[in-house]
């Protein structure tokens, strides 16, 4: 998703969103984490996978926070 002035978007509506949940005290180590078991685990033709969403996040997460979103303080 991104933000186009005051409102979150999606880059496309051609995909198959799903939520994999993960527990971790390291932004970094998720990422790694749950990278690996999309590599893995999760069956797909065409997969991709993105690879940017904590530094995404971080990059975001100031902005969001002035529109009213809920974000995870780090």
């Amino acid at each position: 998703m991104n933000l186009k002035g005051d409102k979150l978007v999606t880059a496309g509506t051609d995909g198959v969103v799903f939520e994999i949940t993960h527990k971790a005290t390291d932004l970094k180590k998720a990422q790694l984490d749950i990278n690996t078991c999309i590599k893995d685990d999760v069956r797909l033709s065409g997969k991709q996978v993105r690879s940017d969403m904590f530094e995404r996040y971080l990059k975001d997460a100031p902005e969001l926070k002035k529109l009213g979103y809920y974000i995870l303080e780090v």
